[in-house]
């Protein structure tokens, strides 16, 4: 979390105000995964994606492709340093690879 912190500029002071709200912020995050999962597996469905190895590699494509290329974009005009890229890119990495590997054993 630390140099999470040092690279967006918050200080534990900021923090700590911004907990006061922080339940928008997990909303989002709780809608988003619930649509991440939903298009995963109906992308696996379409590609018939039945097995753990098949959802990794739907994760992993999919995480690539979606979320690297768009925050790539993003922080490049944003100016954001690289190691915030990096530290938000993989933070997303598990998550797309934790659905993945949900889906293709659920499924």
């Amino acid at each position: 979390a630390k140099p999470w912190m040092a690279a967006v500029g918050l200080t534990e002071e900021k923090l700590k105000e911004a907990k006061k709200g922080a339940w928008k912020s997990y909303l989002t995050a709780l809608v988003a995964a619930f649509l991440i999962s939903f298009g995963m597996a109906r992308l696996m469905g379409y590609m018939n994606v039945y097995s753990l190895t098949g959802g990794l590699q739907t994760g992993f494509w999919s995480w690539l492709i979606y979320v690297m290329t768009t925050s790539a974009t993003n922080s490049s005009f944003a100016g954001r340093p690289l190691k915030l890229f990096l530290i938000d890119g993989f933070y997303h990495f598990y998550g797309f690879m934790v659905i993945g590997i949900i889906l293709g054993i659920w499924r």
